[in-house]
């Protein structure tokens, strides 16, 4: 299958909040975002109300405000399906503001998450050991 999108995708897991037609629908989930557009979990069953499932025909979309890490993107709203919604980002700058700041929260949260690497840290381990051994005879 073909990927046609322009912009590189982030997978990422971070809250967000999402407001449009005047409600605010937080404990959103950023899913994957690039700097074209962006995707969220959301399990509120009012968005049921608000957006039909599929991709919203453009003479139908709705913007709305992402909120995330304080800051504000504006996103307009294109597709629906069962708890997650699709969003255009409409102002570039706001995108790669955004972008910037999620890939560094998504190479930190790998770095903190990377395991240790056994075979590198064997030899400190032993020098420390031989260390211990000498100085407690």
């Amino acid at each position: 299958m073909n990927n046609r999108r322009r912009h590189q995708r982030l997978e990422i897991d971070l809250s967000a909040d999402l407001a449009f037609r005047g409600q605010t629908f937080e404990e959103c989930r950023i899913c994957n975002f690039s700097e074209g557009g962006i995707y969220l979990q959301c399990d509120d069953e009012r968005l049921d109300e608000l957006l039909p499932n599929g991709y919203i025909a453009e003479p139908d979309r709705m913007d709305a405000v992402l909120s995330v890490a304080s800051r504000q993107v504006r996103i307009s709203l294109v597709y629906k399906h069962d708890h997650g919604v699709g969003g255009s980002i409409i102002d570039h700058q706001e995108a790669e503001a955004l972008y910037t700041h999620l890939q560094s929260q998504r190479e930190n949260k790998h770095i903190e998450q990377t395991p240790i690497d056994k075979a590198a840290v064997k030899p400190v381990i032993e020098t420390l050991q031989s260390r211990l051994s000498q100085s407690a005879a």
